[in-house]
């Protein structure tokens, strides 16, 4: 996959691009559609002028457009103020003072109101904390609250709430459902997640989903560093069941896994290949994998499962333990 295959999503979409304001009031606007392979076709006063779109190297929910004839410009995907339209997108620094640079994304299909339908306003960390985690113990707990950072700098992170969940052969919920995500005083404390015991991953999963009603959409982490091997109510079959009947509803499940392969055991349980990813079982393999997952999820948070893909640069950073 692309750097650009995470933000595969975006392909076909049109905008209506203008500046916020212009002298005199009036707002000279212009069309871009997104096309595969990085080209960016713009309509300007009806001429047509193919450009390029990359995603942001630092800003998962960011694209830079242009950069071959006229300046690259980077905009934010995501609704610029509360209550506007997730789908949005907008111009963070516009050049030497100039009015931001705004697009509207041009619906012509059901299927896309459906999909506004579904914006996830729940958090869901399932987190493995048995004994094979020690190692990884400080990292996951700078891991977990980094997570924390990235995902309260969502848009709409003061309207969603989440629960974390930890485990080895027994599941403790840390924080309740209903926890306001925005919180900044929550933080993970290295208690929470002290490595024992063995991994009931089949339990965590599913006696956490079990109860949990399909409506709202949410997107679920988890993250493991073994296998299963101490579930005693669930079966495999029953929380593949479980993970199929959200995704049809809308949710987002991301699976991060060290020490086999997370596409393969992720599969197993129901979740597409495309958010699973395998993580190094090193410090810095953990780290880079919540940074990726993070990224994940915020994508997934504002634009559905769809758009929560690992991008390659992102698999790569955590196997190999760099930043993505």
């Amino acid at each position: 996959m692309t750097a650009i295959g995470a933000q595969a999503w975006l392909v076909g979409r049109t905008y209506e691009m203008r500046r916020e304001r212009m002298c005199g009031g009036a707002h000279a606007s212009f069309t871009i559609q997104f096309v595969e392979g990085g080209r960016l076709m713009m309509t300007i006063q009806g001429q047509q002028i193919e450009e390029a779109w990359q995603p942001s190297t630092w800003n998962p929910l960011a694209v830079i457009l242009g950069g071959r004839a006229m300046p690259a410009a980077e905009v934010i995907l995501g609704p610029r103020f509360p209550g506007c339209d997730p789908n949005d997108i907008w111009e963070p620094s516009p050049p030497m003072g100039a009015p931001p640079l705004i697009g509207t994304w041009q619906r012509n299909c059901k299927a896309d109101t459906n999909a506004i339908a579904t914006k996830a306003t729940k958090l869901e960390m399932i987190v493995d904390r048995s004994g094979s985690m020690q190692p990884l113990h400080s990292a996951t707990v700078q891991g977990l609250n980094a997570f924390l950072v990235e995902q309260r700098a969502l848009p709409d992170a003061c309207a969603m709430t989440m629960r974390l969940v930890a485990f080895d052969d027994q599941i403790e919920t840390c924080w309740e459902e209903g926890t306001p995500l925005s919180d900044t005083s929550l933080t993970v404390h290295p208690a929470m997640v002290q490595p024992r015991g063995t991994t009931a991953l089949l339990d965590a999963i599913g006696g956490t989903l079990i109860n949990t009603p399909l409506a709202p959409a949410r997107v679920v982490c988890i993250v493991t560093d073994g296998c299963e091997n101490a579930s005693r109510r669930c079966t495999r079959s029953q929380v593949n069941d479980l993970i199929t009947a959200r995704k049809e509803a809308g949710w987002t499940f991301i699976f991060l896994a060290a020490n086999q392969d997370a596409i393969a055991v992720g599969g197993t349980l129901g979740i597409d290949a495309g958010t699973c990813a395998t993580f190094s079982a090193t410090s810095a393999g953990i780290a880079a994998g919540f940074g990726s997952a993070s990224a994940s999820s915020c994508r997934g948070a504002m634009f559905g499962s769809s758009a929560a893909n690992f991008s390659s640069a992102e698999r790569a950073a955590c196997l190999s333990g760099q930043s993505k």
